[in-house]
């Protein structure tokens, strides 16, 4: 990997109307060097309240943000049908 590069991981399956997709992580090399074995990086949605509503009464937005979850976590959720 090359220092400064971002890199983006997805995975998909099928084709049309039948094709599945992951979610996806971007990550630079300095960001791989800070997990430690057993650690995966993630980018998870957290719903954010809004300082003001927007004018369809929309209080909240979805920001999503790396998170360091452990082996163990990441299979046990990509068994689970709530994150598909």
């Amino acid at each position: 990997m090359k220092p400064g590069i971002t890199y983006t991981a997805f995975g998909f399956q099928g084709r049309g109307n039948s094709q599945v997709n992951t979610g996806h992580v971007s990550f630079r090399a300095a960001d791989l060097a800070k997990l430690k074995p057993g650690q995966v990086l993630v980018q998870q949605g957290e719903s954010v309240p809004l300082k003001t509503p927007d004018v369809n009464g929309v209080d909240s937005e979805i920001v999503f943000a790396d998170k360091v979850i452990s082996r163990e976590r990441f299979d046990r959720e990509g068994q689970d049908p709530t994150y598909c």
